[in-house]
């Protein structure tokens, strides 16, 4: 890929043939605690052609805590920024706070996907995509991906966080009615009941003549989820898992409902031995028989049996003079006892409901997420559209969700995010044909002009330490994922930074083992336009300046040109000692002059 610049582009003769990179689209990310004019300052001396401008903290800013926001940058500054950036020839990206943890709005807090937190977050990232408005020429507004939990051996065959990862990883459902997050562990074993061989349609009964069940496993109804072609084995397991619930519930309530209905018999019964007593007693007249009558009617319903008589004699001779004040207690306690049924019977009815409406309304956290995820990044790319049309800025302000590492959740690897990045542009592509009666097909392309993903290398290279295959396989992983991203235009903005496979320390490029050097030669094979920002992290603070020192080395970056002789700022023959020529920029405590170089202002003499 040829460069259009004013450098020579000498390169020494290991990598003449492998990589040359255009020093003007090497940048370097700013400490996110301080305040971004003076990071910008810093950064320009350092020699950065690009700077990302990124936030630490979310809510109101304290730089005494270390927690900046984009809105502790007032328009001075923001103008301010912008002319320097702009006649330094500087181009600026934006980093949204490392704070906002998703845009799917899950909350672990609460274990629930909440539409709060999501539009919290929503704004966070607008008033970063504000602060870019003022401050850039256009470009990319990154934020962090890690949207819900999923686990590592999803990836792919080779990939397992650890040993028996498959079989004893939780199952992670959503209720799409209030976005509660039920995981469900893989461990659990069903008890199901035993069919009888020799009895076709009943079950096996023990010598008790009980029902006999065996413990059914999750291995067994993934077997039958995929024999009867369920769509998701998580969604099938967890059915299945509830149906005991279910059932119980179900069986409850017919049993509390049985005995209310025969309490209510009981009571209708005793209602109308009542009338027909209250009609005798108008009717006939001798009213001492009618009594005597009704009192043996009472008796052989159980009323007062002879046990009762024989023990309470008292109660009996009470009962004996006033039988009607004993049916209508007997009437109340009937009642007392029916509501009490049914209202058991409706307890378990409403849990029986409650479990079928799980049941009906349960989905894989991944159909639920990326959906909420989707519908956040297409605002913020609309929002982002409108802002940049607003400032008339010269290139695409667009949303750049990047990919964390692997522990952080769904949209860390490059096949979750290239997931993530299509279902945005096609929730975008929706919402601005539908709100803004945009074509199908202008909308489409300005989604796509709006929503980019930020892919960073060293990011994706901690998927080593999950990965069960060599060195080579790996490499030939991330290569492949590599390419799928940028043969289907994902890619929009790039991270770099070197590890050894285990965390993301953010060593300067060439210090680990991540290949940088293959991945940004790819990147160039396919024509990519953007910046490649160095990210700083392991480095001293007083010793910053070595993650943009180690970029020019590991792109084979020239910085200056003496004479007609093309030379490396790291030939030694040609260094800074010694040379014929001053070089353009100096860098490091050991290096830069001292401050007897300056007048009584610290005024440098230039």
């Amino acid at each position: 890929m040829d460069f259009d610049n004013d450098y020579w582009n000498a390169l020494d003769k290991r990598s003449a043939q492998y990589l040359q990179v255009d020093p003007k689209y090497i940048g370097v990310s700013t400490p996110i605690n301080k305040k971004a004019l003076d990071q910008l300052k810093s950064k320009m001396f350092e020699g950065a052609s690009a700077v990302e401008i990124g936030f630490m903290g979310v809510g109101k800013g304290s730089y005494g805590q270390g927690s900046t926001t984009p809105e502790m940058h007032g328009k001075e500054e923001r103008e301010a920024i912008r002319q320097m950036a702009k006649i330094n020839e500087v181009t600026l990206s934006t980093h949204a706070s490392i704070a906002v943890g998703n845009l799917s709005g899950l909350d672990l807090r609460e274990n629930r996907f909440s539409p709060e937190m999501k539009q919290n977050n929503i704004n966070e990232i607008k008033r970063t995509i504000d602060f870019a408005a003022d401050t850039t020429q256009g470009g990319p507004v990154v934020v962090h991906t890690g949207e819900f939990p999923r686990e590592i051996y999803e990836i792919g065959e080779k990939f397992e966080a650890y040993p028996k990862e498959a079989k004893k990883a939780p199952i992670y459902l959503v209720d799409k009615r209030d976005g509660k997050l039920m995981p469900l562990r893989r461990d659990i074993e069903v008890p199901e009941p035993i069919p009888d061989e020799k009895k076709p349609g009943e079950w096996k009964r023990d010598e008790n003549g009980l029902v006999m069940f065996k413990a059914k496993k999750f291995e067994e109804f993934e077997k039958e989820a995929n024999e009867k072609g369920e769509k998701d084995v998580g969604v099938y397991f967890y059915k299945e898992y509830l149906k005991k619930d279910l059932d119980v519930s179900r069986g409850e309530q017919e049993r509390w409902t049985l005995n209310a209905e025969q309490h209510r018999d009981r009571m209708d019964k005793l209602k109308k031995i009542k009338e027909e007593h209250e009609d005798n007693l108008k009717r006939v007249e001798n009213k001492e028989m009618e009594k005597i009558v009704f009192k043996q009617r009472l008796e052989k319903i159980g009323i007062m049996s002879e046990r009762e008589a024989a023990l309470e004699p008292e109660k009996f001779e009470e009962f004996r003079k006033n039988p009607e004040k004993f049916l209508d207690e007997e009437i109340k306690e009937q009642e007392r006892a029916r509501k009490f049924y049914e209202d058991a019977a409706i307890s378990y009815g409403r849990r029986a409901a409650e479990t079928k409406q799980i049941m009906d309304n349960i989905e894989p956290v991944k159909n639920y997420g990326v959906k909420q995820s989707a519908d956040a990044v297409a605002q913020l790319g609309i929002y982002a559209y409108k802002k940049e049309k607003d400032a008339n800025l010269s290139k695409p302000l667009f949303i750049a969700p990047e990919n964390i590492f692997p522990e952080g959740g769904y949209g860390s690897s490059p096949k979750e995010l290239k997931e993530l990045i299509l279902e945005s542009r096609k929730a975008m592509t929706e919402r601005l044909v539908k709100q803004d009666h945009m074509s199908e097909e202008e909308a489409k392309r300005v989604s796509k002009d709006h929503i980019k993903a930020t892919f960073d290398i060293g990011h994706a290279y901690t998927w080593k330490k999950f990965f069960k295959g060599s060195d080579k396989e790996f490499n030939n992983w991330l290569k492949g994922q590599v390419e799928e991203l940028t043969k289907d235009g994902i890619i929009g903005h790039v991270h770099l930074s070197d590890n050894f496979g285990y965390h993301d320390e953010h060593l300067e490029p060439g210090q680990g083992s991540v290949p940088i050097q293959d991945f940004v030669k790819h990147m160039q094979l396919k024509d990519y336009k953007g910046q490649f920002i160095v990210e700083w992290g392991a480095q001293a603070p007083e010793e910053a300046w070595r993650t943009m020192t180690a970029a020019w080395r590991t792109l084979n970056s020239p910085i200056y040109r003496i004479d007609t002789t093309s030379a490396s700022w790291t030939d030694i023959e040609n260094s800074y000692i010694g040379s014929r020529a001053s070089p353009n920029y100096l860098v490091g405590e050991g290096i830069v002059p001292s401050k007897d170089w300056t007048l009584w202002s610290e005024t440098q003499l230039e």
